[in-house]
């Protein structure tokens, strides 16, 4: 699933997809193409709750930076056919053209 936002803001939800069968997160890809005062944090969420526990690192790109965000796997990859997903901006910025992808494969 992919998503943007020209100028995203806290909690606005980039793309959001039913799972269509039982899959794991492959990866998560996004970019800024305008830097911001200060980082911008992406979160993937499972039926509303973070994929990413504990110190998991989410997909950040640092304050007056543009480009490729930071990313890893979540911590929870493992995805149920029905599950919603959603990926959210957890914490905007200032960034701007935000572009995000989070990709499933079958486990």
């Amino acid at each position: 699933m992919s998503g943007a936002a020209v100028t995203p803001s806290n909690g606005i939800v980039l793309a959001s997809m039913v799972a269509p069968y039982t899959a794991q997160v492959r990866t998560i890809a996004a970019v800024a193409a305008s830097s911001g005062g200060s980082a911008t944090i992406l979160d993937l969420r499972k039926n509303g709750v973070s994929m990413y526990h504990g110190a998991a690192p989410r997909p950040t790109v640092g304050a007056g930076v543009s480009g490729k965000f930071s990313t890893a796997p979540p911590s929870d990859r493992g995805v149920q056919d029905g599950d919603l997903l959603s990926l959210i901006v957890l914490t905007a910025g200032g960034h701007g053209n935000v572009v995000a992808t989070a990709a499933l494969e079958e486990p």
